[in-house]
This record gives structure tokens, sequence and C-alpha cells, in this order.
């Protein structure tokens, strides 16, 4: 018989992965809210007033909300591979932790400090200190295209490291396992195009963005509670 220890720590492990397995579902909604909400780009003086509007706010905070139930969903993956590929599941959350980290300062930054620069701009009189502030917010936002390019590399190389632990198993796990390092070369083509855009990567960074991700997150949601009741039954 398995004792006391052995029996809370498998309850805990269902009870995370079936949380997991919410956020994971989470993800699909608010992947599909920031894909399909559409703020028009603008020009310099339009986009001073971008946060006044209510639907660009908003869909900053659910990028914040979907950025952290993408980590919680992925380390209940981890906590799947873990017992077989410890490395990879602790590389693959330092990743995930890596993307987290740069979305949400990127995020904030703008919510904030580029907010201020334009609140600033727009009731400032002084022609210097305007020309001053739009260079400040015109540096700021070329900053936020390199914290992009980290979330980038974190969320590629977080889906690679969980996908190399699974592809190599058998049923569920292999196929899950395949579409993490598909979405790993999705991701990195997103990364490659910042520097060299082909043509060839826009229908696989659009597909992927649109139809793609919220797929295979839904397939990633019903695995973990796949394995969470596996786990209730072995326990």
């Amino acid at each position: 018989m398995k004792n006391d220890q052995t029996l809370r720590n498998g309850t805990s492990e269902v009870k995370y992965l079936l949380f997991s397995a919410l956020c994971a579902l989470i993800t699909v909604l608010t992947t599909l809210v920031i894909h399909h909400i559409q703020i028009p780009a603008g020009n310099f003086e339009d986009n001073l007033l971008l946060y006044e509007n209510t639907s660009y706010v908003f869909l900053k905070w659910i990028v914040m909300l979907h950025c952290l139930m993408v980590l919680f969903s992925m380390l209940g993956v981890a906590l799947i591979i873990v017992r077989n590929s410890r490395a990879l599941a602790v590389l693959g959350i330092l990743f995930f932790s890596l993307f987290v980290f740069s979305e949400w300062e990127r995020t904030l930054t703008d919510l904030w400090f580029i907010k201020g620069l334009n609140a600033n701009y727009l009731i400032s009189t002084d022609e210097n200190i305007k020309q001053w502030l739009r260079l400040e917010i015109q540096h700021t936002q070329m900053a936020s295209n390199v914290q992009f390019l980290l979330f980038t590399i974190g969320f590629t190389l977080g889906n690679a490291c969980h996908g190399l632990a699974l592809v190599a198993k058998k049923g569920w796990d292999s196929y899950v396992g395949i579409g993490l390092l598909l979405w790993s070369f999705c991701t990195a083509c997103a990364f490659i195009y910042d520097f060299l855009p082909v043509y060839w990567m826009e229908p696989i960074i659009s597909g992927c963005n649109q139809y793609y991700q919220p797929m295979i997150r839904l397939v990633i949601a019903f695995w973990l509670l796949k394995k969470a009741k596996q786990m209730r039954i072995n326990t």
C-alpha cells in the first residue's frame, strides 16, 4: 500500500493538473481575443490617444492574463514530463518564465510609462519639450520590440523543450510533443521574420496566430485533463 505522504503528493498533483487544464482552456479564449480584436495602426498623433480607447487598454490587460495562464498551464506539462525528463522540464519552465517576464515588462511599460509620456506630450506647449518627448516615445517603442523578441525566444524554446521531452513517448504524449515542436517552429519563424522578412513565412505566422494556437491550446487542455484522470486512478 502507498503511504500517506505519497497519496497526498499524488492528490496535489492531480489538483494542479486540473487547474492547469483550466488555465489552458482560458488561454484558448484569450488567444482568440488577442488575435481577433484589431486596433487600427495610426500615425504618431493618433497613437497618442490610444489610451483613451477602452478596447486597447482592455487588450493590454488580457495579454498579461494570457501570459500568466500560459505559464500555469505549461507548468502542468512540466509536472508530467519532470519524472523522465527533469532537465527539459526545468529548462522549459525557465524559458516560459522569460516569456512572461518580457511581455509583462513590455505591457506595463506601455500602460504606464508610454501613457505618461503621451499625456505630457499632449499638454505641453513647449516645442522643444514636445520634440524630446516624441523622441523618447519612439525610442521606448523600439525597446519594446526588443522585449517582444525576448518574448518570442522564451516561448519558442519553452515549447521546444517540452516538445522534445514528449515526442519520443507513445500515444497522445507523442502527438502533443509533435504539436509543441511544430508550434516552436512557427514562433521561430516569427522571430526570424523580424531580421529576415521572407514571403513564405507570412502565412505560417498568420495561420499560427489565428488558427493553430487556439487549436493546440485546446488539445493541451484536454490532454492535461486526461493525464489528471490517469494519475487519479494510479494514486
